[in-house]
């Protein structure tokens, strides 16, 4: 699997968001088996890596060029400086990687957000995708005040694998957001994704609540950068 929806490919030029105070705890969230943080200038090779890659867009459209790479990345890096609840996008490291391997966003319309989620193909059919969806919920539908997360992907042969990879969680099918897409949304009053994030959601861990848990005090560890 690639993606889901494509973190960049809904417009980013502003959200509806509901006016509540923008959280310091977007910057990092942690789970059993990786860490997600904020995109920053230091990911733009990533940034190209992923939207060059035919392999990467293969379900979203061409690869992009240079300049609209850029350009994109640009917008994503002023909504994750914004202080005002949006769109936000975070790097995916593995705890064994010494580089973040992909992208993860939600991109926020009121009291929704659309997840997606790009992989580099090395990183792909790792866990990974069904890892940084139990890293991103509790910080979703808890900071972010969300209720409900949508998905949207193209319609075809690897629906069937999302859907796997959606179900522990509780998502439903449903129409596409954009014609020709297939859909997924959760609620916040679904509860079945507070049960399982515990379980097999992030393989070989213990609680994944989002955040770390260690002990009062302990300084963290930051996770590797790019």
């Amino acid at each position: 699997m690639t993606d889901v929806a494509h973190p960049s490919a809904r417009s980013t030029g502003g959200s509806r968001a509901i006016e509540t105070a923008a959280s310091s705890r977007d910057a990092e969230l942690h789970a059993a088996t990786l860490s997600l943080r904020l995109l920053d200038e230091g990911d733009r090779a990533l940034y190209h890596a992923l939207h060059s890659s035919r392999e990467v867009m293969r379900a979203i459209g061409p690869p992009l060029d240079a300049d609209a790479i850029d350009a994109r990345f640009g917008r994503v890096l002023r909504h994750n400086r914004s202080q005002r609840p949006g769109h936000r996008a975070w790097a995916v490291i593995p705890r064994d990687a010494a580089k973040p391997v992909g992208l993860t966003a939600l991109l926020r319309d009121g009291v929704r957000a659309e997840f997606g989620i790009m992989l580099l193909p090395a990183a792909q059919r790792r866990g990974i995708a069904g890892a940084t969806i139990a890293a991103l919920l509790p910080h979703a539908f808890g900071d972010m005040r969300l209720m409900h997360v949508d998905a949207s992907r193209p319609d075809g042969r690897f629906v069937h694998v999302i859907d796997a990879m959606f179900a522990p969680f509780g998502f439903r099918r449903v129409p596409g957001l954009r014609p020709g897409e297939v859909g997924w949304t959760l609620s916040r009053d679904n509860a079945t994704w507070t049960s399982t994030r515990l379980q097999a959601c992030d393989p070989g861990g213990g609680p994944t609540d989002g955040h770390d848990r260690r002990p009062a005090g302990e300084p963290a560890r930051p996770p590797p950068r790019s």
